[in-house]
């Protein structure tokens, strides 16, 4: 597993109002983890995460 990069994680705060949004709407964290990529397969969890990783680096790049 790679290691998490310190401004990839987050901070106390955010970690909290996560925590408390998750808390607030009776919402099921873990089974919703469990579930949401069910209906995927491996290549397709793989091209999103590459989507997202190029969205991430070019917003990175232009200052966003």
């Amino acid at each position: 597993m790679d290691k998490v990069k310190d401004d990839e994680r987050l901070s106390s705060d955010e970690a909290e109002k996560f925590i408390t949004l998750i808390k607030q709407d009776k919402f099921d964290y873990t089974q919703w983890r469990k579930n949401l990529w069910e209906d995927k397969s491996l290549e397709e969890i793989c091209v999103k995460g590459d989507e997202v990783s190029k969205k991430l680096r070019k917003s990175t790049a232009n200052g966003r």
